[in-house]
């Protein structure tokens, strides 16, 4: 990656402890099923029936955890292309397409929100599947945001990140655009001629 990009990883230390929070909150529930059925045997298929389906999102989070602790790359890289997420099928937004990046507290922790430009924020809303297309079609459709919760970052350095790599390319996109004025009215006064 460019020099001037930053990358954020999976938090070692936020995995091992959600792992070990899952695995034991996991035994619990199958602890209190098991004890359901041997103390009131008539109550054991209705704690079945309601733990089940508790012990196993603990135990799909559990995996979750690991499959990230496995993963030693970068999960989201803000650089001067762009943003890159792993996380959504490797989805990269470049700046061309962003009007306003910046790191705001969300209910679901931090996160970077991404207003896209209008003309192309339709674009990103169809990148999305499911409940999280409706969602984003319902509520703000111009808008992403991409929760760091548990990557590793200092928020200053994401602050930064954001701000000078968005500036950069705003500063490039003016030069590009004067040097192709140059070149157009170059070729029109060779052709007047």
């Amino acid at each position: 990656m460019n020099r001037k990009s930053l990358e954020l990883r999976y938090s070692r230390p936020l995995l091992i402890a959600g792992l070990i929070g899952c695995l034991v909150a996991a035994g619990a529930v199958a602890y209190v099923g098991i004890a359901f059925g041997v103390i009131l045997p008539q109550m054991g298929l209705l704690a079945a029936v309601f733990l089940t389906p508790i012990g196993l999102i603990l135990l799909w989070w559990a995996v979750a955890a690991m499959r990230a602790l496995a993963n030693t790359g970068p999960i989201l890289i803000i650089d001067h292309d762009g943003i890159w997420d792993i996380r959504q099928s490797q989805q990269f937004i470049p700046w061309d397409d962003i009007q306003r990046a910046q790191l705001r507290s969300t209910r679901r922790g931090p996160a970077i929100h991404v207003d896209f430009k209008p003309e192309v924020a339709r674009d990103y809303v169809g990148r999305l599947y499911g409940l999280r297309r409706l969602f984003n079609v319902l509520s703000a459709a111009g808008d992403r945001e991409l929760f760091l919760g548990a990557l590793s970052y200092r928020y200053k350095d994401v602050e930064r990140a954001l701000r000078d790599r968005h500036r950069e390319h705003r500063v490039q996109a003016v030069r590009q655009h004067a040097d192709n004025e140059k070149v157009m009215r170059e070729l029109r006064e060779r052709n007047a001629r």
